[in-house]
């Protein structure tokens, strides 16, 4: 999908980002009415509104995380939902399964479904 996408619209500046990223198993069970969640034919701006839905303005890694966090996405009226408890960590409804990957501009958060 980021190969479609122009990321450096979406990624340009100093700033830095949070990006929770369905794993390929996520891509692969997630489906709208049986179909994939974004083909070719959706076109770059959905897959636009799709990724933006997964990034935040800024870098938050697990330890600063709280039990329940709210925090917008790049696209504000989508925001997350943070659930931090023992440990494990949910964004919304799904679970992050590997956290804190570091990236030159901000932090990854592996997850196992789609915002």
């Amino acid at each position: 999908m980021l190969i479609v996408v122009n990321t450096e619209i979406i990624f340009a500046g100093p700033k830095t980002f949070t990006v929770f990223a369905p794993t390929d198993s996520a891509f692969e069970s997630f489906s709208k009415d049986g179909a994939p969640v974004w083909t070719e034919e959706d076109g770059p701006e959905a897959a636009k509104v799709i990724i933006s839905r997964h990034v935040i303005p800024s870098t938050l890694y697990t330890a600063g995380m709280r039990y329940y966090l709210q925090k917008d996405t790049l696209r504000p009226q989508s925001p997350v939902h943070i659930h931090k408890n023992g440990g494990r960590v949910r964004v919304n409804e799904v679970n992050v399964v590997t956290h804190n990957i570091p990236a030159t501009n901000g932090v990854l958060h592996a997850i196992d479904g789609i915002l």
